[in-house]
């Protein structure tokens, strides 16, 4: 960093970097140093891994996990829906719906029961869940890609 730092001052270059450390000293020695020699930067903690040996962490909160799902599917910031569809909505992208059936207790399903409570119209709905009882036919007349959680999503 402090190199970057310098270079930028020599030429007036923008480099950026990235630093990575794996125990507890960048919040006290690192930044401190970057500081004295005119650096600003943003500190982020890495949480807890989506996966655990092939499936779902647990400890992660849903919520999480939903903003998980939705930026690694679509590429844009997740912001929690809101309005009158279902709390499995996360979100519209380029005129497709996506749904995450999830909540960790109760296996999930796509099937009619589900697809009752959806509300938003769309061109196309990708709906994640860990089983579909619905038919390909079906699916394609409707414009439904089923996502099996947690393949689909790793």
């Amino acid at each position: 960093a402090h190199a970057v730092i310098n270079l930028n001052k020599a030429d007036g270059g923008d480099r950026k970097f990235i630093l990575v450390e794996m125990e507890d000293y960048a919040e006290n020695i690192t930044a401190e140093r970057l500081r004295r020699v005119g650096g600003t930067f943003d500190y982020y903690e890495v949480g807890e891994p989506v996966f655990k040996d092939d499936e779902l962490n647990e400890e992660i909160p849903l919520e999480q996990l939903r903003a998980y799902v939705w930026e690694s599917t679509t590429r844009t910031k997740y912001f929690k829906p809101t309005g009158d569809d279902c709390d499995e909505l996360l979100g519209v992208c380029r005129d497709i719906a996506y749904y995450f059936n999830y909540d960790g207790k109760t296996t999930s399903a796509l099937d009619y029961e589900f697809l009752s409570k959806i509300k938003t119209r769309a061109s196309g709905y990708v709906i994640y869940a860990e089983i579909c009882a619905l038919t390909e036919e079906f699916m394609s007349k409707h414009q439904i890609e089923f996502r099996k959680i947690p393949r689909d999503i790793h």
